[in-house]
Parts: C-alpha cells; structure tokens; sequence
C-alpha cells in the first residue's frame, strides 16, 4: 500500500517493507535500505517504487543504503534490475549508494553497481557515499545545480535515518 505523498516536512512514504529490505521515498527521492540479498520479488517491488514514482516526478533520484555484508542480487534480480533500470533510465537523475561497511565487502559492492552502469550506458550522476550525510548533500547540490530544485539535505537525512531505523532493517 502506498502512503500520501510527503511535504516537505513529513516522514518519508513506505511503499514495501519485509525483512532486510524496506523501501519508501521523500518527495523526489527514492529510498531502499537492503540488509539482505535483493532477490526477483524484491526488484518486482522497487519496480513498482520506480512507477510510482515516475508518475509523480519528470525526474527522481535514489539512494540505495547497502548494509554491511549484505551480498549482490542473485543472477535472475540481476536481469530484473537490468530491466528495471532500463525502462526508467531517462527518468533517473542520480543515484547515491551509501555503503555501511568497508573493506573486500565494499568493493565487491562497488565493482557490482558500477558493472551496471557500465552495462546501462547511464546518462545519470552515480555517487558512492560512506554515509547519508555525505549522500545527501551531493543530492542537494546536484539537484540545485542540474534541475534548479530545492532538496534540503537535513530533511532527506531525517528521512533515511527513518527508514533505515525501521525494525525490518535495523542491525
């Protein structure tokens, strides 16, 4: 079930949540926390964020929050990412991954997003980002300066502080 819309001010809309993954948006950015493995049903799921919110929005961005030791979407969520990505790529603007850990886990978490730019040939900006603050504030900046949009960066913290907080995700 899809909440309303936020304003400005308000929490972050929760489209999906089950356990290791939640997903949700504030007003122009997309959200997903994932502690575990993405799997087809779970990108079936962000498919259906990314509709929702391309019906709002011209153009979205997302942030992607990748907990420490979680592992890359199995072959067949490979080919439904790839596929996902592909029909909504000229709707997407920028894409932030937050990575909670350091190390072999989170190159092997880089390596894999940038194979999929690579494999998209994307128009959009990609950022890996060691927190939300940091992602953030790029999305702030990117935003003011490409789309000419407001995006306060303290309210998108507050958001996906809020959705990364939630039982589903939370350790």
């Amino acid at each position: 079930m899809v909440q309303r819309a936020p304003d400005s001010d308000d929490p972050p809309s929760i489209t999906f949540e089950t356990n290791g993954c939640v997903m949700g948006y504030w007003r122009e950015v997309a959200i997903v926390v994932w502690t575990t493995q993405a799997t087809v049903p779970l990108i079936e799921e962000f498919t259906r964020l990314a509709e929702v919110m391309t019906q709002r929005h011209t153009r979205v961005s997302t942030v992607q929050m990748l907990a420490a030791g979680s592992s890359i979407p199995t072959p067949d969520a490979r080919v439904a990412l790839n596929a996902m990505i592909a029909r909504y790529a000229d709707r997407l603007f920028a894409c932030a991954a937050v990575m909670e850990g350091a190390g072999f886990w989170a190159s092997m978490m880089r390596s894999f997003l940038t194979g999929l730019q690579l494999f998209q040939r994307n128009t959009w900006s990609t950022k890996f980002c060691a927190t939300p603050t940091e992602a953030a504030h790029w999305l702030a900046t990117m935003h003011a300066s490409e789309l000419g949009a407001t995006l306060d960066p303290e309210q998108l913290i507050a958001a996906m502080r809020q959705l990364r907080e939630r039982e589903s995700v939370r350790g």
